[in-house]
């Protein structure tokens, strides 16, 4: 963040009390947010919960005038997931999907990342390394938009490498109703079992695609 000129106001881990969810607490964020004079909401949505994204969404929203408070997500662990049919990372002004060796989709490193937004989306690519080659991204925005940015946005040089590029041409990005139920199932099986100290959340209509 600070590599980006970002500061972090403030450490929403350490809120008060967790809900039994694990989810963020929303009662806690609006505090927060009056409190801090945060403009951006980094959410991560952790283990493959989710919060209610409606009431976040209007949160976000109701400060959006003053604070211009902007909603990322984080769903390397929601991957295929989404709340009321809308899918995770589809919430905000962008969603961030991990394919390290440990999440869902597994290409040893890089991400994905998806956005509405074409000054992001140009930032984004831009940022990655590709300064001059961006017309070749299949999904990016017009012109425009890296004319108005890619004389201002520092090179990071992020770009994923070809074997990793390779792997995520590769992968089933999308998990069936039965996936989901049947790694859900897996997890309590080992827990009765004794193999495993986690407890698996219980499946809900809103936790599936």
């Amino acid at each position: 963040m600070t590599t980006a000129d970002a500061t972090p106001p403030l450490d929403l881990t350490q809120q008060e009390a967790i809900p039994p969810e694990g989810v963020i607490d929303l009662a806690d964020l609006g505090r927060k947010i009056v409190a801090s004079g945060a403009r951006t909401l980094l959410l991560s949505h952790m283990r493959g919960h989710i919060c209610n994204m409606e009431r976040l969404a209007a949160l976000c929203q109701q400060h959006q005038v003053q604070l211009k408070v902007q909603l990322i997500e984080d769903c390397a662990h929601t991957m295929g997931a989404a709340w009321n049919g809308r899918a995770a990372g589809r919430w905000g002004r962008a969603g961030c999907f991990s394919l390290q060796s440990y999440k869902h989709a597994n290409a040893g490193e890089g991400g994905l990342l998806v956005s509405d937004d074409d000054d992001l989306a140009a930032q984004a690519v831009l940022m990655s390394g590709s300064y001059m080659l961006y017309r070749s991204h299949l999904a990016r925005p017009d012109d425009a938009a890296f004319e108005r940015w890619k004389y201002k946005t520092p090179n990071f040089s992020l770009r994923m490498g070809n074997l990793g590029g390779l792997c995520d041409l590769r992968l089933p990005l999308t998990l069936s109703h039965e996936d989901c139920d049947a790694i859900a199932q897996t997890l309590r099986t080992a827990m009765a079992q004794g193999q495993a100290q986690v407890q698996a959340p219980e499946a809900t209509p809103s936790q599936h695609p």
